[in-house]
């Protein structure tokens, strides 16, 4: 092979007449080169990185929840019905039964304010769960356990190592969990007693107001890097907190192909499968923000290796042009030949 034609004409364009190797020619052949070598890395950890951080994503978020709309507490007009509700176990039945879904559980999500004696107050997000074995997200979620273990079965919490820094808590200490019903409640409650002119009913009124928390046993501690900053607990515990009385927030879904979450959410409307007063949200939804943020870096990357491979086209017309320059002689030999 290195006898051929080709490679014999290859080595006499780009050697020089009087020395080994050009100046001109090892800037061009390196110019292209790097410029290569760096499309070829930053497209390859880009496209990684992008990867990883949807299954970042998907690791700890619920592919589709079915949010229910609360129920009608205004007045009405006269003669008019309230709006129907419609039954939440219907509505799991019928997503169980649903192709492509890998599991359907009912959830109960609002924020909650957590402290011990010694620390202030924490808000954070709520998720109370069913502890069952066909609950794909907590199967997700226990790939993110620190220490402890998974039981939401009694009055337990399971929360991030964010959290347990910030109070100064572990694995078996007891949290004191507020609602922000409860809490907002009792903002209310105290601005009546302010507003009352008379100091013995305005006594009288702040020793009623009296805000008892929960008492939950911290069971396991997630990464909050990897499993987001939610806390966890089950889902009769959290019913009690978030006064639902027997009722739910939403339904979580899992789907085994998470890219087509958006399409099957349509497919539903267009079917009109769900009832009124349920709203269908998805992982892309929720963190809408995160992926366009990862398209416009793209999209500032691909800018930014325009250039590159600007540079290294010019070092190829730089090497073209010069030993067309230098090789007249032997391109007027080939052309007659």
């Amino acid at each position: 092979m290195f006898s051929s034609a080709p490679f014999f004409l290859a080595l006499r364009y780009l050697r020089p007449k009087r020395s080994f190797v050009s100046i001109i020619t090892l800037i061009s052949v390196l110019g292209v080169m790097l410029g290569v070598g760096v499309l070829v890395v930053v497209m390859s950890v880009f496209q990684g990185w992008q990867v990883e951080f949807k299954k970042l994503l998907l690791g700890f978020e619920p592919h589709i929840v079915l949010m229910q709309e609360p129920a009608f507490t205004g007045e009405l007009p006269e003669g008019a019905e309230p709006p129907v509700r419609s039954n939440w176990r219907e509505v799991l039945k019928l997503m169980q039964a649903q192709p492509g879904i890998l599991s359907a559980t009912p959830i109960a999500e609002g924020m909650i304010a957590a402290r011990t004696g010694k620390s202030d107050p924490e808000g954070v997000e709520l998720f109370g769960l069913k502890d069952t074995t066909d609950n794909a997200l907590l199967a997700k979620l226990a790939k993110h356990r620190l220490e402890g273990e998974f039981n939401l079965k009694e009055e337990t919490i399971i929360i991030t190592d964010k959290l347990a820094k910030k109070l100064g808590v572990k694995v078996g200490d007891i949290l004191s969990i507020l609602t922000r019903d409860t809490i907002s409640q009792m903002i209310r409650d105290l601005r009546a007693v302010e507003e009352e002119k008379d100091a013995a009913k305005a006594a009288a009124v702040r020793d009623e107001i009296v805000v008892v928390p929960k008492d939950l046993l911290i069971t396991a501690i997630v990464r909050a890097d990897t499993a987001g900053e939610r806390c966890y607990a089950p889902l009769h515990v959290a019913q009690e907190l978030f006064n639902l009385e027997g009722d739910v927030s939403g339904i979580e879904i899992e789907i085994s192909n998470p890219d087509a979450a958006d399409q099957l959410v349509n497919l539903w409307i267009e079917q009109n499968l769900l009832p009124s007063d349920w709203r269908p949200r998805t992982w892309t939804d929720m963190h809408g923000f995160r992926l366009q943020m990862v398209e416009n870096q793209q999209s500032l990357m691909y800018f930014l290796l325009f250039f590159i491979m600007l540079v290294a086209s010019i070092c190829v017309m730089n090497t073209t042009i010069t030993v067309t320059v230098q090789k007249r002689r032997e391109i007027g030999i080939l052309t007659a030949l």
